[in-house]
């Protein structure tokens, strides 16, 4: 005999909730299975290693992000997601791969993500229906084989934007999200601390043959499927890290890059609990990037005027996350993908912590014992013979272990001479909250001792001072006379131990994974009784023990000083 939709969620619902499930839990995952019946597939491209220009660090690490991502919390099977990198990455095999895994295949109701990390760049080329013939610069991504060299000028082998949204016209599908991690306009000057450009110079050369040859024989192709299709847009979403005339950054953290865009909308998405539509989910990554960064990267969200879902998919699970287990082996060892955990943790090894898995038929504890980049090895804490983990299970933090003897990463600006570099090494080698001096890049960073013009009206030199990863100057940092760098390190040490402090509030602040049930309000004390702001721990709510906001007591300010 079948059960009603209500009469299995009724007759589970007391042995769910004993696993700490709630109904909300099991509506949300039972409109996942209800929606997961149509295909779902996905092209993701990631290029680090190129042939003729300088290597990108973070392009493999958003292909992982994203494939993790869409495996483990929106349920599209491993089959389905197909990656091209480096190498594998040349124009013809993201074009042929494009046309035979996602435009072959894909039905109306299935859903499909495009996504695509590497250089960019724009192009000029001629239109001819004018008199006389202007140069046109247009939008362009660098496959690996980007240049082609001949006897005379190199040939551009790009694949056109106006390719790509050819091919995704082309699709029946119209839930299509296009991620394009990447930008076309190079910045006047090179970006200092942790940041990369992740776009060339603009190219007054001439596109190949091949290149031409390619599109129209795509547009003579699909031509039956474009001419109902009157759009000049393709369908669905695109979310691009940058515009035409704006830039497009990857990271450097401790021993991994990742494009700044990717890593923020992956991590965020690991992190929700709620199916909000990607207006939202944007608005919300938006905002972390400009925490992080600036205003130095403004994304663009380009979809159509109906909120859509993320991925036109709801997450398989009601539950937040700072990652997944990949790999679990029979001595109850295995390997976790951390990809939910906030980056500032992740640089500042936590080797020892301790997550929660949550498997089907128990609560299960873990610890990390090493680390490499996004993934970690862990051993499980439970009694051998007691309940393992499994592939898929979602964990979530517990007992965060940080160094005991946490201090900041201080890089060298470029403009120091060499005798400098020597000098400020050996005096921060006595600065006890300095734990490395490094070379930009090299890896995660958290300030920069460098030079700047001095802001003395009366004579003109240039001081040493404390500047952001961004390159940025900290205030009350900049020299007021002329010093010797090492003179300097000593004027800056007070400034260095404030700035370990913060660093310390910063890797203790553990709103999105606190377990504990904590709203905090901010009340005008008046007759109106206004309330300006409300703070709370993200994942309190989700917890079975956390019925109403009721049960959490209401203090005045005095009590807590």
């Amino acid at each position: 005999m079948g059960l009603s939709r209500r009469a299995f969620l009724q007759q589970t619902g007391l042995a769910l909730l004993t696993l700490g499930i709630t109904e909300k839990f099991l509506e949300g995952y039972a409109q996942a299975l209800a929606q997961s019946t149509n295909r779902k597939l996905a092209l993701l491209i990631g290029i680090d290693q190129y042939r003729q220009n300088a290597p990108l660090k973070g392009c493999k690490t958003d292909v992982e992000l994203q494939k993790e991502l869409l495996i483990y919390r929106f349920g599209f099977k491993p089959q389905d997601v197909v990656t091209l990198t480096d190498q594998q990455a040349t124009r013809e095999n993201i074009e042929t791969t494009f046309s035979e895994h996602l435009i072959a295949q894909a039905n109306p109701s299935d859903v499909v993500v495009f996504h695509y990390s590497g250089y960019g760049t724009r192009i000029g080329l001629s239109n001819s229906t004018i008199s006389p013939p202007a140069i046109n610069l247009v939008d362009s991504f660098v496959p690996v084989d980007g240049v082609i060299p001949t006897k005379a000028k190199p040939a551009s082998n790009y694949l056109l934007k106006d390719t790509l949204l050819l091919l995704a016209r082309a699709l029946n599908t119209d839930k299509l999200t296009l991620v394009l991690d990447t930008g076309y306009q190079k910045a006047i000057e090179e970006l200092q601390g942790n940041l990369r450009i992740r776009a060339l110079p603009h190219d007054q050369g001439i596109l190949s043959l091949e290149a031409i040859a390619a599109k129209e024989q795509l547009q003579t192709r699909y031509n039956q499927q474009l001419k109902p299709r009157k759009r000049k847009f393709p369908p669905g979403t695109l979310l691009s890290a940058a515009n035409s005339s704006t830039i497009a950054v990857e990271r450097q953290w401790q021993d991994f890059s990742a494009g700044v865009l990717t890593y923020a909308l992956t991590q965020h998405l690991w992190e929700t609990a709620e199916n909000y539509k990607i207006q939202v989910i944007f608005n919300q990554v938006k905002q972390k990037i400009n925490r992080d960064i600036g205003k130095l990267e403004q994304p663009v969200l380009i979809t159509e005027k109906k909120p859509t879902l993320t991925y036109y998919s709801p997450l398989l699970s009601n539950l937040s996350a700072e990652g997944v287990i990949i790999e679990v082996n029979p001595d109850n060892t295995g390997k976790v993908f951390l990809g939910g955990f906030a980056p500032l943790i992740l640089v500042n090894n936590p080797i020892g912590s301790c997550f929660i898995v949550f498997a089907a038929n128990a609560e299960i504890l873990i610890q990390l014992n090493s680390l490499q980049g996004i993934t970690g090895t862990f051993n499980c804490l439970n009694p051998p013979g007691e309940n393992t983990p499994a592939v898929g299970n979602f964990i979530q933090e517990k007992i965060r272990v940080l160094p005991r003897h946490l201090g900041l990463n201080i890089a060298l600006g470029e403009k120091l001479e060499r005798i400098e570099r020597v000098d400020a090494t050996s005096a921060f080698a006595n600065v006890n909250s300095v734990a490395n001096v490094i070379n930009r890049g090299e890896q995660h960073i958290d300030y920069i001792i460098g030079k700047i013009e001095s802001q003395d009206k009366t004579e003109k030199f240039l001081a040493y001072s404390l500047f952001s990863p961004l390159g940025e100057p900290l205030s009350k940092t900049i020299g007021k006379t002329p010093e010797a760098v090492k003179v300097a390190v000593t004027r800056l040490t007070p400034k260095l131990d404030n700035l370990l402090a913060f660093k310390w509030f910063n890797c203790l602040d553990n709103q999105a994974t606190s377990r504990l049930p904590v709203k905090v309000s901010m009340t005008v004390t008046d007759k109106l009784e206004k309330e300006l702001l409300t703070v709370e721990t993200l994942r309190g709510s989700q917890l079975k023990f956390l019925q109403s906001s009721s049960s959490l007591s209401n203090l005045p300010i005095s009590a807590l000083l």
